[in-house]
């Protein structure tokens, strides 16, 4: 950061990848690195350093819009998600009170199940679910009920599922705006397949 600062940015390309390799979770390292890949001219390298950072931060709105204006260097654009269902859940006595969008009717009852029914999650996994596998698998049965109200929705993901990126739009789109602390404790490669969903579907 100093040696961007200071305008050597020769140095400060190598000193942030070095700092990239020993802790590649780092998404400021990754952003640092996009910043000083642009100085240098390299537009390509700064947006895929930039994509890391996002992914690896996907809450953080600064991020996102720097990342809107990189790719309009290259005539590109960067896309909103087009998956955010408004849905309430909540249980008073013995009753669940389910609240929903207009399309997100199917969505929002499944995850009332999964939280309110009483060993579903566990039955559906065959097992006492860790949080990652209950959390996925809850999103792929409401996303699938979301599908059936909704044309768009399902053309858009009929799509992501022939290029083989299903897994992948479930953990960006859906879990990891939830659950943030995730992403950054994936593999390396794990999180690489997430740069590339959103370099090919946002």
């Amino acid at each position: 950061d100093a040696f961007y600062l200071l305008e050597q940015y020769d140095s400060a390309v190598h000193w942030l990848k070095d700092a990239v390799n020993h802790n590649y979770a780092d998404y400021e390292a990754h952003w640092f690195l996009a910043d000083a890949l642009l100085a240098q001219g390299d537009t390509a390298g700064a947006i895929k350093e930039l994509t890391i950072a996002h992914v690896l931060n996907v809450n953080a709105s600064l991020l996102t819009q720097s990342l809107g204006e990189y790719r309009k260097l290259r005539g590109g654009t960067f896309n909103e998600s087009q998956f955010q269902p408004y849905l309430k859940i909540e249980k008073r006595a013995d009753t669940v009170f389910v609240r929903f969008s207009a399309k997100a009717e199917g969505y929002a009852l499944v995850k009332a199940v999964w939280a309110h029914e009483p060993g579903y999650a566990e039955k559906m996994l065959g097992r006492k679910p860790d949080q990652v596998s209950f959390r996925m698998l809850e999103e792929r049965e409401a996303i699938q009920c979301a599908r059936e109200s909704d044309s768009v929705l399902d053309n858009r993901i009929s799509r992501i599922e022939k290029a083989g990126y299903f897994d992948e739009f479930l953990l960006y789109e859906v879990a990891a705006p939830q659950y943030p602390e995730w992403i950054p404790t994936m593999p390396q490669d794990l999180i690489l397949r997430l740069v590339e969903y959103v370099d090919k579907f946002r």
